[in-house]
């Protein structure tokens, strides 16, 4: 009877324990579940060989698509599309018994058929008395950051197989933080040689220093985003060459706001350039040459009547009159000696382009000796309002000189058939640059070809009577000065061109911040 009793109450105990380690492992479960719950990575119990889904997280089923309960009991090849490239590692795997970590593969998910998703696992198999009963599995959809790796490298390979150039330095003390190949092989530098150099390190120093240089990219960039011109640069071992060069600016994730410089060798495009604008100075000394013919020919005139006066005098043994006619000679001689000099000037061939500081009025001066006597033999009035003491600009004269010809020319020839005769000239300052107009009462512009005026090889004149190439190459110089030439025209009333260049900077500038 004892016996029997102390067995129940043995019985009640075991029960008792049993219980209570039921309530632990509940808890423990639903402890587990809850993790399981929140974590934000999916996770996976497979059972058997054919690998069914015996517990599922909330984040895998997310990943796949379907709901924990469309998981459970089924095998995963009943729930990813292509589970057959998944089954054969799986397989492996558990036989080795060997976890695996980390491992990278592509695969399609029930949320995403038509789509290769991206993902990475770690496989870790479950033991039961030396025997593995489940395959653990931990996975995370990697797809974007895969994509964004991707898209990385592809702008490094569009960035090292790009025929320009590239330079990426920071805008708030110019030094340089990437370079491509390129780049490098352009200037003559070896790899990452450039980096923490400042980029106006590739500029002739004589030409532009890099104060200025730095200012004048920035204005640009403030008022327009970008800055675009030709540079003359030069290489690691001092040759120089002829560089085309755009920059932008953006703010990078790490660098914060930076200069995006694309070049391209242009110094063959120079020298073609540099033939056709000489053949256009030669076309307008041709088309210039009854004009200047008629200006050399009253000095030579009056050099050769007073020679004769002269002769007459010391004939007459009058040798008073004969210091008088001498300082007529002399100031007609000068007259005649501006004339050619800038006739030479104008003429010269000019392929190395070399920049000075200039005034503009003096500019516009020197245009219009040469164009003046033509404005007299067709009667046509000049009015000019120069403004006084404009600041100086940076500029080759023979080249500005020539755009301004080339448009006192066009003048010239678009008020042939108008009754009213009239050129203005005008230079002014404004917002930083010094700005030049030259308006005519001629024929005007048609409105369809206004967009087209400066296209190469088109022209408003009669056929044979222009090489279309004047305005494209105005247009290309005064870019090349960093300014702009637009138009406005009124067909019958006359057409306005203006042309707007950056003065010197006097002052250090601050760099872009």
């Amino acid at each position: 009877m004892i016996d029997d009793e102390k067995s129940k109450e043995e019985l009640i105990l075991e029960i008792e324990q049993l219980r209570n380690q039921a309530s632990v492992l509940q808890e423990n479960q639903e402890y587990l579940d809850t993790i399981l719950s929140k974590l934000p990575i999916g996770v996976a119990i497979l059972e058997g060989e054919d690998f069914k889904y015996f517990r599922v997280n909330q984040a895998l089923a997310d990943m796949n698509g379907l709901p924990i309960e469309e998981h459970l009991g089924r095998t995963i090849a009943e729930v990813l599309p292509d589970a057959k490239h998944i089954l054969p590692n799986l397989r492996r795997f558990r036989e080795s018994g060997i976890a695996v970590s980390n491992r990278e593969f592509s695969t399609k998910l029930p949320k995403y058929p038509d789509e290769l998703r991206h993902l990475m696992d770690w496989l870790f198999p479950i033991t039961i008395e030396g025997q593995t009963k489940a395959l653990g599995v931990i996975a995370i959809d990697i797809t974007d950051r895969v994509n964004a790796e991707g898209k990385m490298r592809l702008s490094d390979e569009i960035l090292e197989n790009m025929a320009e150039g590239v330079c990426l330095a920071r805008a708030s003390d110019g030094n340089i933080l990437y370079t491509n190949a390129r780049l490098e092989k352009m200037f003559g530098y070896g790899i990452r040689e450039l980096i923490g150099m400042h980029f106006s390190k590739l500029i002739l120093p004589e030409e532009k220093d890099p104060q200025n240089t730095v200012q004048i990219i920035k204005n640009r960039l403030q008022k327009r985003g970008r800055w675009s011109g030709e540079i003359h640069s030069i290489k690691k071992d001092g040759v120089l060459f002829w560089s085309d060069a755009v920059v932008s600016t953006f703010d990078h994730s790490i660098y914060g706001p930076v200069w995006l410089f694309v070049h391209e060798d242009i110094s063959e495009l120079k020298k073609t350039q540099a033939q056709l604008i000489q053949s256009t100075k030669l076309a307008s000394l041709g088309d210039m040459a009854s004009g200047i013919s008629h200006e050399l020919n009253q000095p030579l005139g009056i050099i050769g009547l007073e020679a004769e006066l002269d002769l007459l005098d010391i004939e007459k043994g009058d040798l008073g009159n004969i210091q008088n006619s001498l300082k007529k000679i002399i100031d007609q001689v000068d007259r005649a000696s501006i004339i050619t000099n800038h006739l030479r000037t104008f003429g010269r061939e000019n392929i190395s382009v070399d920049e000075q500081e200039s005034d503009i009025n003096t500019l516009i001066e020197n245009a219009f000796i040469l164009i003046r006597a033509q404005f007299r033999l067709h009667n046509i009035k000049v009015e000019e309002n120069l403004a006084p003491d404009l600041p100086l600009i940076r500029c080759n004269r023979s080249q500005i000189g020539q755009v301004l010809t080339n448009l006192l020319i066009n003048a010239r020839d678009a008020m042939k058939s108008t009754d009213k005769k009239q050129i203005w000239i005008r230079s002014t300052h404004q917002n930083g640059c010094n700005v030049i107009e030259i308006e005519d009462t001629g024929v005007g512009i048609p409105e369809n070809q206004i967009s087209h005026i400066f296209d190469p090889f088109f022209s408003t004149k009669e056929v044979g009577k222009g090489t279309g190439l004047g305005l494209f190459i105005s247009y290309g110089i005064v870019e090349e000065h960093g300014g702009t030439i637009t138009v406005s025209s009124q067909e019958g009333k006359g057409t306005n061109f203006r042309i707007e260049l950056p003065i010197l900077q006097t002052t250090s500038p601050e760099m872009v911040s």
